[in-house]
C-alpha cells in the first residue's frame, strides 16, 4: 500500500511537472504567435508603402501622355496630394493641377491595374531632368536591356517614336556629361 501511495505521488509529481512544462510551452507559443502577427502586420504596412513607390508600366499604355497618366494614377489610385507630387516631381502645383484636369478629360475612369509585375520606381520617373517617357525608355533600355520593339509593345507606342525618344535623351545625357568634364 505504501508503494502504491509512493507511485501515485510520483505520478502526481510527474503530471504536475508535465502540466507546468505544457503551460510554459503554451505561454511561449502564444507570445510567439503575438510577435508573428505583429511582424506580419508590420510587413504588410511596409509592402503597402513600397507599393506606393512602384508605378505599374501598364498606365503608360493608355491614350494619355506619360506625365498625364502618372499624375492621374498618383491622384486617383494612390490618393497622393498635389503637394506631395510636387515634392517628388519638382513640377509646380499649378502645372500638376492642369495636367490632372487634362488627363481627367481624356480618360474619365480610374486606372484598373492588372499587371503589377512590370513596374518602375517613382524616383526613376523624375530623374535627371528628362521627361517621364524618356526616363521610362532609358530605364527599360539601359537597365533592363529591353529591345525597342519590346518597349514599344509594353508602352503601346510606335517603335520609331521609342527609338527617337531614347536617342534624344542619350544625346542630352552625353552632352551633360561632356559639360561636366
Amino acid at each position: 500500500m505504501q508503494q502504491n501511495r509512493e507511485k501515485e505521488d510520483t505520478n502526481l509529481d510527474l503530471a504536475s511537472s508535465w502540466d507546468k512544462r505544457l503551460n510554459k510551452v503554451q505561454s511561449r507559443f502564444f507570445e510567439l504567435e503575438k510577435e508573428l502577427k505583429s511582424l506580419i502586420s508590420s510587413l504588410e504596412s511596409e509592402k503597402k508603402e513600397a507599393d506606393k513607390s512602384k508605378i505599374p508600366l501598364e498606365i503608360f499604355s493608355s491614350n494619355l501622355g506619360a506625365l498625364e497618366a502618372l499624375v492621374k494614377y498618383l491622384r486617383e489610385n494612390l490618393n497622393f496630394k498635389y503637394k506631395y507630387i510636387n515634392e517628388i516631381s519638382n513640377k509646380s502645383i499649378g502645372a500638376l493641377g492642369k495636367t490632372y484636369a487634362s488627363a481627367s478629360l481624356k480618360q474619365k475612369e480610374k486606372f484598373v491595374i492588372k499587371d503589377f509585375k512590370n513596374s518602375i520606381d517613382i524616383e526613376i520617373l523624375f530623374a535627371e531632368g528628362f521627361t517621364v517617357l524618356a526616363n521610362i525608355i532609358l530605364f527599360l533600355r539601359d537597365s533592363k536591356a529591353m529591345k525597342f520593339s519590346e518597349i514599344a509593345a509594353l508602352l503601346s507606342r510606335n517603335v520609331k517614336s521609342v527609338w527617337t525618344v531614347y536617342h534624344n535623351a542619350k544625346e542630352k545625357k552625353n552632352k551633360k556629361q561632356d559639360e561636366n568634364r
